[in-house]
């Protein structure tokens, strides 16, 4: 899925908020209820012009970058953090076991 069909940014729209492309949800009422800890359903259904392709190909596009920010080069070697949804772990690819994920990159959720 393009970027352009996941997200838009129009000043006409929603004051210039992001926004699902096609839609005027935006994307920030996504991270409200994935922070209060609802469900990826619960979204949809307070937001039923967002599809669940672009919901869940923005948190994708999303992670990488994020989680460059919160692990920058001058955190140890491994690190462990805690979210109000999953604790997330760093630590070098080689230490996990490809048969037991879930894994992202060199991240994992514990």
């Amino acid at each position: 899925m393009k970027k352009e069909q996941i997200v838009s940014r129009n000043p006409k729209v929603m004051n210039g908020a992001l926004v699902f492309a096609g839609t005027r949800a935006p994307v920030e009422s996504l991270i409200q209820h994935l922070t209060a800890g609802d469900s990826l359903n619960k979204f949809l259904d307070d937001f039923p012009t967002v599809s669940r392709e672009q919901a869940v190909a923005y948190l994708k596009m999303s992670w990488r970058p994020l989680m460059c920010e919160l692990l920058d080069e001058n955190l140890p070697h491994e690190t462990t953090m805690t979210f109000p949804l999953y604790t997330l772990r760093s630590a070098p690819i080689h230490a996990f076991n490809p048969l037991n994920p879930p894994y992202q990159g060199d991240f994992k959720i514990l």
